[in-house]
């Protein structure tokens, strides 16, 4: 173990590897405090063994724009274990083949041949299916005058236009949706097997990967419309991608691309039921609408941070971080950094810049922002339009965790309206 070897842990460093804390949402008032007296801090906590922290945003930028000092080969989250994976450990866990997961040139190669997939242009015409299944899942919520603005809501947008766009048959949906959250709030009770995180974390993304591999081979020689039959028959310098390439390229669009748009429609629609100006004025300037969405990232922070390892000794705010030591660029304080932003406690649906890093920057920003903004916008559209009286109707309940901003229960009612016609 490198870093600080005479730092003793305190308070401090029970906060920030609790994820009871982070549930509570006492971090914020902690964050505030360490980028002005420590913003980059040896942690020596509960997690699975001591890091960094880091909280500023300029830091936290440099840290996601520098992958040969800061490398993501053992993914983009904190582990849940600190052992260093073996072989076999390293192929079952996908290090190498997930993108979250690999470091340049590996990186780009990987990642390069589904850029254009994701361009802004080519999923322009998705828009249509976006909006009808925002339609119809209005529809279905709208006679009741009440839901789970969570399950009801904004799981089903990206459940069903993800599992969709990859194949994935309506009655397997549930079950996918289930792996996804399981293995990415692994750190709650509620999902735990036999109270361990890491088997949770590892069954269910095993599960998971079981299944779209499974899909993607069936897929291979014998292509159907659909993304996983793109992924399972496509060439790089004219040779296929390895089996193994395919199956977790289908598991990463499909983990992400469930859970980023889930937590962000919630969470963001939470912040709006509570600064009803910031609603009302949404609702008077639709036009603010890309605006609102940049703001709502930077408010809910869907990944409170991004984890990294470090191949060389560097200075950083005044400590040198030695070779192999965790690094984590808490993406959850950066985003409301006084230096980098005007006012960063004050929601503002029209805040204007807006150098938020809830897309991440870097090699590694996230590869489906586009289709996530396009949903994120056609559901809060619809919502506040359609349900001008929505209220909550109960207490909130927040995932544990100290890696995800999320809410598993958002009761709500609002005025019961009939479907609409077909």
């Amino acid at each position: 173990m490198t870093g600080d070897p005479t730092h003793r842990p305190n308070e401090i460093d029970r906060q920030l590897t609790d994820p009871e804390f982070f549930a509570s949402g006492g971090h914020h008032d902690l964050f505030r405090r360490l980028r002005a007296d420590e913003p980059v801090r040896w942690t020596n906590g509960s997690a699975a063994r001591p890091f960094w922290s880091v909280s500023r945003h300029a830091d936290c930028v440099h840290i996601l724009r520098d992958p040969h000092t800061f490398s993501s080969r053992l993914g983009g989250l904190l582990p849940l274990s600190a052992e260093e994976p073996d072989e076999h450990q390293l192929i079952a866990g996908g290090y190498g083949s997930i993108p979250t997961h690999t470091d340049p040139p590996h990186h780009m190669t990987l990642r390069r041949p589904f850029n254009k997939f994701f361009s802004a242009p080519t999923l322009a015409p998705m828009l249509g299916r976006v909006q009808a299944c925002v339609d119809r899942i209005m529809d279905e919520i709208l006679p009741r005058g009440e839901c789970d603005l969570v399950d009801d809501v904004a799981a089903q947008l990206p459940t069903r236009i993800v599992c969709e766009m990859m194949g994935v048959p309506q009655q397997d949906q549930a079950r996918i949706r289930h792996y996804c959250a399981a293995f990415m709030g692994a750190q709650d009770p509620v999902y735990q097997i036999d109270g361990d995180p890491l088997k949770t974390q590892q069954t269910n993304m095993r599960a998971l990967f079981d299944y779209m591999f499974e899909l993607a081979m069936r897929r291979r020689g014998t292509p159907t419309d659909d993304f996983t039959s793109v992924i399972g028959n496509l060439e790089i310098d004219g040779e296929k991608l390895s089996e193994r390439d395919v199956g977790w390229w289908c598991f990463s669009i499909v983990a992400a691309g469930l859970e980023t748009t889930r937590d962000t429609v919630s969470v963001g629609m939470l912040e709006l039921l509570n600064q009803p100006a910031e609603m009302a004025r949404l609702r008077a300037e639709p036009e603010l609408m890309n605006l609102a969405i940049d703001e709502i990232v930077r408010w809910v922070n869907p990944a409170m941070h991004k984890f990294r390892i470090a191949t060389r000794d560097v200075e950083l705010g005044g400590k040198t971080i030695r070779k192999g030591d965790w690094v984590v660029a808490w993406l959850v304080s950066a985003n409301r950094d006084e230096e980098a932003f005007d006012e960063p406690y004050r929601f503002d649906v029209g805040r204007k810049p807006n150098a938020h890093l809830g897309f991440g920057v870097g090699e590694h920003s996230c590869i489906g922002r586009h289709l996530a903004r396009m949903e994120m916008q056609a559901m809060i559209t619809a919502l506040i339009e359609r349900t001008p009286d929505m209220a909550l109707a109960g207490e909130c309940e927040w995932l544990v965790s100290n890696k995800h901003t999320v809410l598993k229960h958002m009761p709500v009612r609002f005025t019961p309206r009939p479907r609409m016609a077909a």
